[in-house]
């Protein structure tokens, strides 16, 4: 029993066996950790700087369990 009182059985505190992916889905979580859809970014202009639009629309999505790096221009 744990601290509150609850029955864990014999596998209490080991780690389930398999793909993080097919764990998450096995247990009603969403296949993917990070999904996102038409992400755009625009600056706004100044006085003689018309806006400028640094991300135009990007898609990604990450699979959970992946392990994932993302480096833009100045690392």
């Amino acid at each position: 029993m744990d601290q509150d009182g609850h029955n864990l059985g014999t596998r209490a505190g080991a780690l389930e066996r398999g793909r993080p992916d097919q764990i998450a889905s096995g247990h009603g979580g969403p296949p993917l950790a990070i999904e996102i859809k038409g992400l755009r970014k625009i600056y706004a202009g100044g006085r003689r700087m018309r806006p400028m639009e640094a991300l135009k629309g990007i898609d990604l999505e990450v699979p959970r369990g992946s392990v994932f790096g993302l480096l833009g221009p100045n690392g």
